[in-house]
């Protein structure tokens, strides 16, 4: 079992205001909040009994200061103090009446208001030692327990480097710590995994794409970069952190994790594979077969999270199967069989998740999102793919297991993808000989990239654009795809994109300045 169990939690939560306020002795005073009732939550370092007018001096930054207000000046001089007292870190301060004061001053009301500290006043006498002592025992075990924490934490993800654990299985672990979702993102935004925790899958994967874009680490959101070696694979997002966990402890699992998928993906790029790619395709395609995706939205907002476009477009299941090495006697790795489907998926503007079929030598099962303004029945089209996948695989087989149409039913999804097994399965490949054609110049330059260098060539060159439109729910991508089909005649261009010619040149006007680049230039064209 790994270290800290399936019972491993997160100790260490920081002493607050609102926890020395909460104090069995505390509350004796009858205790009254004047100020700050929003800050209550700031975490406290140590608790000060403090009533020199030079009190100030001793602060270091996030004390509570308990005070009888005994030596507290007069007049003026009163509210500097305060001032003073604040302004040196305290982050509240609870004011004994009945020795000095019999009420609270109008000033220091005033100042803590101003400054947004709490001010507490207590209405009954309260014994500060027994405060102090009380809180101090709290803060000394908070830090212990944080200190167990963190030890236990860095042997999980020592265990899990140890066993070269999956991506899933690391995103896995961070939600049940974190005790909120976790998501992992390739440098593309598609998703590798994503583990919900309390949540559903639907909700949390909803417009992913769009959403991740300008998701920052701010309030319960985190979000982590995973990079190694001068390049950045992709970014983790933990959502919803469980606020009772120390900002120190979620620092270091964040940073843990991180460091575990990288040398994941670093190792994997060692051996020419792409392992996240694999759990992308992977996941998705055995959640379906598996029926772990029970409704027609989770499937949409799962495919369009993972990269496939789905809504409005027909959905082709294949499978196929490709023959040993008649040399060597091997299977082909799958990571090079899923990397040459890519690419010719991309060249046809096709997309596509492919996983290998281990209940067939060879075989692979696949997911095909047609373009739907093409031409012709779906299985015909799809036959344009096949053809070019054969002319970089040595098919034996390749099956249609069927077609989901636009308004997809995720009952027609499974059948087509568990029908696309099942005749792999029979070796009940399609007719005759699939046509050959020669492999085009773009063909050859693009089947030495590898994807993890075109997904990071995507986002450096149409980057922006993509933020913009995910912040603005704009049409700037659809704009270029159609500039670009029509470079030379901007008319037909606005017509194929449903816009007016002036609209479209405003539009042309915002993807330059976004893009930073001349539209009309041959070197801007060619690199998009």
């Amino acid at each position: 079992m790994l270290a800290g169990g399936d019972d491993l939690q997160l100790a260490g939560h920081p002493l607050t205001v609102r926890d020395v306020l909460e104090l069995e002795q505390v509350q004796l005073g009858r205790p009254e909040v004047l100020a700050g009732h929003d800050r209550l939550d700031l975490p406290v370092r140590w608790v000060h009994v403090a009533e020199s007018r030079t009190a100030a001096r001793f602060l270091e930054g996030g004390e509570v200061v308990l005070t009888t207000g005994a030596h507290w000046p007069e007049g003026s001089e009163l509210a500097a103090h305060v001032a003073g007292v604040l302004q040196a870190g305290a982050v509240a301060v609870f004011l004994e009446l009945g020795t000095r004061f019999h009420a609270v001053p109008d000033p220091a009301v005033r100042v803590c208001q101003e400054l947004g500290v709490p001010l507490v006043a207590l209405h009954e006498q309260v014994q500060f030692v027994a405060v102090t002592e009380s809180a101090h025992r709290r803060l000394v075990a908070s830090r212990i327990a944080e200190l167990e924490a963190r030890d236990r934490i860095q042997a999980l993800f020592t265990d899990l480097n140890e066993v070269g654990a999956a991506p899933s299985r690391v995103v896995s672990e961070v939600a049940r710590v974190l005790a909120g979702p976790v998501v992992l993102e390739d440098a593309a935004h598609r998703v590798v995994s994503c583990a919900p925790h309390g949540r559903s899958e639907p909700e949390v994967l909803e417009q992913w794409s769009r959403r991740s874009r300008v998701l920052v680490g701010r309030g319960r959101t985190r979000v982590v970069d995973v990079a190694a070696r001068g390049r950045r694979w992709g970014r983790m997002i933990a959502l919803d952190v469980e606020t009772s966990v120390a900002p120190s402890l979620v620092d270091l699992t964040l940073t843990q994790a991180s460091l575990t998928l990288a040398l994941g993906v670093v190792e994997s790029a060692a051996d020419g594979r792409n392992a996240w790619d694999a759990a992308r395709h992977q996941r998705l395609l055995r959640m379906l077969l598996d029926r772990d995706l029970t409704s027609t939205g989770h499937a949409l907002a799962a495919l369009e999270a993972a990269g496939l476009v789905a809504e409005g477009r027909p959905l082709v299941a294949l499978a196929w199967t490709v023959p040993r090495d008649e040399v060597t006697g091997r299977w082909p790795r799958p990571d090079d069989v899923r990397e040459t489907a890519s690419r010719v998926a991309a060249q046809l503007r096709t997309g596509l998740l492919c996983t290998d079929e281990p209940s067939v030598g060879g075989g692979y099962l696949a997911l095909v999102s047609l373009d739907p303004a093409g031409a012709g029945r779906p299985e015909d089209r799809v036959g344009s793919f096949a053809a070019q996948l054969q002319a970089h695989l040595p098919l034996t087989d390749l099956v249609v297991g069927g077609v989901s149409m636009p308004d997809h039913d995720v009952a027609d999804l499974l059948l087509a993808l568990a029908r696309a097994r099942s005749l792999v399965e029979q070796g009940r490949g399609g007719g005759g000989p699939l046509p050959r054609p020669g492999p085009t110049e773009l063909d050859l330059l693009l089947g030495h990239i590898p994807s993890v260098v075109l997904q990071s060539f995507v986002e450096r060159t149409i980057g922006p654009v993509l933020t913009y439109d995910a912040r603005h729910g704009s049409d700037l991508l659809t704009v270029l795809e159609r500039y670009l089909e029509h470079p030379g005649n901007k008319t037909v261009a606005a017509r194929e994109a449903h816009l007016s010619r002036s609209v479209f040149y405003q539009r042309l006007e915002l993807l330059t300045s976004q893009l930073g680049h001349d539209l009309d230039s041959g070197s801007t064209l060619a690199a998009h």
